[in-house]
């Protein structure tokens, strides 16, 4: 019967051998994207694109972010401001519902 430290010499061995593995496996790969892009002369910024982070929408447009407007300013700060999304921030939680109304943008 196996001890607890036969058992997890083991698991080190095995997973010296999985790194070893992946890395392996990780270069042929990237030596087939190389022969790819070599092959059909595919330019770095090309590749790159590919892996952009503005996703594109099944029409073929980018997807902007949407921007949400602000609806509370801190009357003590100006730079603190509250969208309406999340939680409410401590200092608009410490106002009255007047006070509240007071520092709402019309928007």
């Amino acid at each position: 019967m196996s001890t607890l430290s036969d058992l997890l010499q083991q698991q080190r061995a095995i997973e010296a051998k999985i790194t070893e593995l992946r890395e392996r496996e990780k270069a042929d790969a990237l030596a087939k994207i190389k022969a790819l892009a070599d092959e059909f002369a595919i330019s770095y910024e090309e590749a790159k694109s590919c892996f952009s982070s503005n996703r594109k929408s099944a029409t073929g447009k980018t997807r902007s972010k949407r921007v949400s407007s602000v609806l509370y300013v801190n009357p003590g700060n100006p730079k603190e401001t509250y969208n309406g999304n999340g939680r409410h921030p401590a200092w608009l939680k410490a106002m009255s519902k007047a006070q509240q109304d007071a520092c709402k943008q019309s928007v």
